[in-house]
């Protein structure tokens, strides 16, 4: 996996921004994916982005909730259990419609739900000494531009409407 483009690096930032900013926020990182029918090739599912997410996920200790992990099987077996068809999820290969939004809106309660159990049973009884901890010092990045505070954090659709930003000219 190659940790040195620049979606990776902009990824990397956003969470080191996030971390120096506020040491004590709770994250959870979101995978969606692209479900493309990769058929006969090798790493079929596991050669994504999500992957490289993953991996800057765990080095700054981010869980991490996978909606490919999840949906694997429903996505691609039209006949599931669930009833659940990735043209009734999807309007395109990445983009969910309304009741798309809605499948992953359940897993992500879940997934958080999940969290906030685990670290209040976790750290039942040591909130105080654990306020009184410093705050763990920031790892080494992955990816050497993901050190400078000033690079731009990487959105795909944010690259799309580039060409019409205009000037704050107040309220008019």
């Amino acid at each position: 996996q190659c940790f040195t483009s620049p979606q990776t690096a902009g990824y990397e930032t956003l969470i080191r921004k996030i971390i120096r900013r506020a040491p004590t926020a709770a994250m959870l990182g979101f995978a969606t994916f692209m479900w493309l029918d990769k058929e006969n090739k090798p790493g079929k599912y596991y050669e994504t982005g999500e992957d490289q997410h993953g991996v800057v996920c765990r080095r700054y200790g981010v869980p991490m909730m996978s909606v490919r992990d999840a949906m694997y099987d429903e996505m691609f077996e039209p006949h599931n259990s669930y009833g659940v068809d990735r043209s009734k999820i999807l309007v395109d290969i990445v983009h969910v419609g309304d009741y798309g939004a809605k499948v992953y809106a359940s897993f992500l309660a879940w997934a958080l739900r999940h969290q906030v159990t685990r670290n209040l049973l976790h750290h039942h009884g040591r909130r105080a000494a654990l306020s009184a901890q410093q705050t763990p010092q920031m790892p080494n990045p992955l990816n050497p531009e993901a050190a400078q505070e000033d690079w731009p954090t990487f959105c795909a659709e944010g690259l799309g409407v580039q060409k019409h930003v205009a000037d704050n000219q107040g309220w008019q």
